[in-house]
């Protein structure tokens, strides 16, 4: 299976080959935005994958980002891709292969409803929704 190395990644969640980063993680994002809230954490993160990815080399990463719940459908579709996209970025920068790392949105995340914005928003389950996944596939 395809292992992240060198640094310890500690996603909030994982099983059958999926990594679930959100608020909680290392891979933690600003709201309404794909900037990184801990940058260095994520690309030290990124670098433990690419090194999965090298120790593995039929293996490929499928990440998917998500979004919470507040906001114009179409925006979250290409902020969660965006988030998905600002992951792989830094994967690629940490010498992954273009060809085995692919970036897709989901829109709305799934974990939590988290009534953004509305009187009985729930702050946790919102982070949770700023989500990125990663998918580890053995070729």
């Amino acid at each position: 299976p395809i292992t992240p190395t060198t640094f310890e990644v500690r996603p909030v969640g994982t099983g059958a080959g999926v990594d679930v980063f959100d608020g909680r993680s290392q891979l933690s994002f600003a709201s309404d935005s794909a900037d990184f809230l801990r940058p260095e954490e994520a690309r030290q993160t990124a670098i433990a994958y690419a090194g999965g990815l090298r120790d593995n080399p039929r293996g490929r990463l499928v990440l998917t980002g998500t979004t919470a719940s507040s906001g114009d459908a179409q925006h979250l579709q290409d902020l969660s891709g965006q988030r998905a996209e600002a992951f792989r970025s830094l994967i690629l920068a940490a010498g992954g292969d273009s060809n085995r790392v692919s970036a897709q949105g989901n829109g709305i995340g799934p974990h939590q409803p988290d009534f953004e914005g509305q009187p009985n928003e729930d702050a946790a389950a919102v982070s949770a929704n700023r989500a990125v996944t990663v998918e580890r596939i053995v070729g």
